[in-house]
This record gives structure tokens, C-alpha cells and sequence, in this order.
């Protein structure tokens, strides 16, 4: 284990390889921080065309690093469809994949969950009511724009106790959407990550372009192998 070599490109690097190439596919991403999704994207060669971020500090950081990517600063509760596919003179059914990670904390296990439930939850020097609600914002704009694919991303605290009913809600309502959906929870640890963090990933493919080879499909295999710290600091 020791012998395994853990290395991460730069944001210069990742610049320097899209240039290389035409973009495999086209990301738009909501509640994007401070791009650590958009990043994944890119090294897998896709580009993002748009975000959107509340959090005025997380939007720095993006900027810093992506210039040239359009941010919508609005709280999502005001950010439509249609505003996107205009910025971006998309159609809706065009974009490839439609990525996002609804704000968590109201269902982590490291909180104290359905007591806090639609009361105003602190992030950097903003705050939000009722995030437990925003999961449906991201199916809104889902609708909206109808992208050939869906990526999002929760805590695993989604699947317990009261939360699950959250979590049949969203499974229910992502379907009627229009997708074949699968959801999974997945440790960081068992996919080349340095890092115990496990998560439920939804996958959604448009219904009139999925086909049945796909199902149990949609999300990657776990490796054979642990990445230990020491190969991600030495």
C-alpha cells in the first residue's frame, strides 16, 4: 500500500489538458462551493459552462481559479431554468449533465437533524431557512431545463430515520422528472480518495435516451485498493 502514488493535477494543469481537446461533455453545477465537483468534471475532460453559489466567499475562491465560468450569485430559490439556458443560449434537453449538492447539514449525522429542521442554518458569513428543502429547488431546475443527465450528491444521514421520508420524496419526484434514477452511498476511501467520506450519490438518465444496459451501471465500481494518507502528504 505503501507503494501507491497519489498525485492530483493543478488547476494550470487541468487548463493545459482542455486545451488539448474538444470538451467530452457540458456541465452546469448548483450549490458548486468553491468548485470542488466542477474540478472532477474537468479532469474528466467535460466543461462547465455555468454555477451557481450563494456563499460570496465560496464564490471567490471559484473565480480565482475559473475566471471564465459565469456564476449566478442567487440564492437558488430565485435562479430558474430558464435563466440558465438563456445565459448559456441552450434549449431545453441540450445540456449534458446537470450537477449539484443541495446544502446537507439539517440531515448529517453529525448534527442534530430533524430539531433544526426549518430553522436558519449559518454558512460562512451567510445563512439559509429550511435547507432541508433545497434538494426540491435542484429537482425544479432539473425540470426546467431537462439535461440529458443528473448528478447530486447528500449525506448518507439522508437514509435514516425521519430523513428517509425526505429521501422517498426526492427519489419520487426526480422520477417523475422524467429519469431512470439510481441512488447510492459511496465511501471517497474505496474510490482513490485519502479520506473516509461517504455519501449518496444520484444518478439520472433522461428516460428517452437510457437503456437497459445501463441499470446498476449509473455509479463506479469500489477499488481494490485503500489510498493511506501518508501517499497524499509525502
Amino acid at each position: 500500500m505503501n507503494s501507491i502514488k497519489y498525485q492530483t493535477p493543478t488547476v494550470a494543469t487541468i487548463k493545459r489538458q482542455a486545451k488539448k481537446s474538444l470538451p467530452a461533455f457540458e456541465v452546469v453545477s448548483l450549490f458548486a462551493g468553491g468548485g470542488g465537483s466542477s474540478t472532477g468534471y474537468r479532469m474528466a475532460g467535460g466543461k462547465v459552462l455555468a454555477i451557481n453559489e450563494f456563499v460570496e466567499e465560496a464564490r471567490k475562491t471559484y473565480k480565482a481559479n475559473w475566471p471564465d465560468t459565469h456564476i449566478f450569485s442567487d440564492d437558488v430559490r430565485q435562479l430558474t431554468g430558464q435563466m440558465i439556458l438563456d445565459q448559456l443560449v441552450l434549449k431545453p434537453g441540450e445540456l449534458d449533465i446537470l450537477d449539484g449538492s443541495p446544502p446537507c447539514s439539517a440531515f448529517s449525522t453529525a448534527g442534530k437533524r430533524d430539531k433544526n429542521w426549518g430553522k436558519a442554518k449559518k454558512y460562512s458569513d451567510t445563512s439559509q431557512e429550511n435547507v432541508e428543502d433545497l434538494f426540491f429547488e435542484y429537482i425544479r431546475i432539473l425540470q426546467e431545463i431537462k439535461p440529458k443527465v443528473f448528478v447530486a450528491e447528500n449525506v448518507a444521514g439522508l437514509r435514516i430515520g425521519t430523513a428517509k421520508g425526505y429521501l422517498n420524496q426526492i427519489l419520487t419526484k426526480l422520477k417523475l422528472s422524467g429519469y431512470h434514477v439510481e441512488c447510492r452511498q459511496l465511501d471517497a476511501r474505496f474510490l482513490g480518495v485519502p479520506q473516509t467520506r461517504n455519501r449518496l450519490i444520484f444518478v439520472g438518465v433522461r428516460n428517452d435516451l437510457f437503456m437497459p444496459s445501463m441499470a446498476g451501471r449509473l455509479h463506479p465500481k469500489p477499488f481494490d485498493y485503500v489510498v493511506p494518507l501518508r501517499s497524499a502528504i509525502v
